[in-house]
């Protein structure tokens, strides 16, 4: 393709350079484009790919593609273009520092675009003789999402930011700290000089309605408890859906699993309402357990209550239908008006989107199945409000 004048004025690159100096992290080749393809930022892994002045150059014209044809025909440029679902391509590069390589490129749309017009993140990872194709794809197609999962934590302009540390916010007193983890959380059962020492290492983050507290992918070196407003585990799919695996209230641990481990955090946590969290550093913490065992015991409780909902989550998903599943998370959410079990309203109702992730289906159906469950006569909807009337035959 023929080059074009850039439409990106060069007076913002310090803006995007202090916004994604995030992805400076990932061992993995990483670009933010514009929808036009425009490179707006490259981490630390991928300026070695392109020797040459790149921002505000559309991608082709800089990276050394074994393809000329690669900006006419490239599946990359049409989804950061339109698309709003992460895709999967492979492309060879030839950079002069290095010998020819064939790489797989995971795009994932940013939607809707950033502040400073960002379209779509690009992840590029070599693909090595002898990988599996499916595994490799699904891997890199999901550390894209990842990614942009925790660049709506930059001020991307997206629906997501970051959740803030700081100890001068507004939030729980010490005292009140030392109360709030002595009375309503796991670690209640504890001496009072251990809850002391537990309120004095932790630090405490606000997390914004909306926002990220962790994200997918992202090291695990903290352990979480939140104590006031909720949040959501979510799971993102390599096709961009997403799925609710637990909600997190006032008291509930949350990030114990991969802190343990030592890995990553399988999941993202994204708060439902503004969050106030206590946070406690590994080093610290594990200290204090090392020191009173009988911490252990308090967090294997809380770990048994959230691997007693993974398996009722799996036995939802295995066993009921969709519909089933509509109504089971309907009624769980909505609220007995009267002395009986109906009826039961929601005077909020959630969007079609929240209550699929919730789920694990997509909108269409969820639309799909209130309109049945309406003209069936088992809910009314009045604007926002929803009032469960009787349950269906199968519920």
């Amino acid at each position: 393709m023929q080059s074009q004048p850039s439409r990106i004025s060069p007076a913002i690159a310090p803006r995007l350079a202090a916004r994604w100096k995030l992805l400076d992290e990932e061992p993995d080749a990483c670009c933010v484009v514009s929808r036009r393809m425009e490179l707006l930022y490259l981490n630390d892994a991928a300026r070695p790919l392109v020797p040459i002045p790149w921002f505000g150059k559309r991608c082709w014209e800089v990276f050394s593609v074994a393809d000329g044809r690669c900006g006419s025909r490239c599946p990359a440029v049409r989804a950061a273009a339109s698309g709003t679902e992460p895709i999967y391509c492979e492309e060879t590069l030839s950079p002069e520092s290095e010998s020819p390589a064939r790489r797989g490129v995971a795009v994932a749309p940013i939607r809707p675009a950033g502040a400073d017009g960002e379209g779509a993140i690009l992840v590029l990872r070599p693909k090595l003789p002898g990988t599996e194709q499916e595994a490799f794809q699904n891997e890199l197609l999901r550390r894209a999402c990842a990614l942009r999962s925790s660049s709506k934590s930059n001020g991307s302009g997206a629906a997501v930011a970051e959740a803030r540390e700081d100890r001068a916010l507004p939030g729980l007193s010490l005292p009140e700290a030392r109360r709030f983890l002595a009375e309503e959380t796991p670690f209640r059962a504890a001496p009072q000089d251990v809850i002391e020492a537990l309120a004095a290492v932790a630090f405490q983050k606000v997390v914004p309605k909306g926002c990220c507290l962790f994200s997918m992918g992202q090291p695990c070196d903290t352990l979480h408890v939140v104590a006031s407003g909720t949040g959501v585990i979510v799971l993102l799919a390599p096709d961009g859906r997403q799925r609710v695996l637990d909600r997190a209230r006032r008291g509930d641990v949350v990030g114990a699993a991969p802190f343990f481990e030592g890995r990553e955090h399988p999941a993202t946590f994204v708060a439902e309402s503004d969050c106030q969290v206590l946070s406690f550093p590994r080093d610290q913490l594990l200290r204090l357990l090392g020191a009173e065992p009988g911490l252990c015991l308090c967090l294997l409780r809380s770990l048994a209550g959230q691997l007693r909902r993974a398996s009722c989550l799996v036995e939802q998903i295995s066993f009921e239908h969709v519909q089933q599943r509509l109504w089971n998370h309907l009624y769980e959410e909505a609220r007995a008006s009267g002395g009986g079990q109906y009826p039961r309203v929601l005077a909020a109702m959630p969007t079609r989107e929240s209550i699929a992730r919730a789920i694990g289906t997509v909108r269409e159906v969820v639309s799909r199945g209130l309109s049945r469950l309406s003209k069936t006569g088992n809910l009314r909807i009045d604007g926002r409000r929803l009032t469960l009337l009787r349950p269906p035959p199968d519920a």
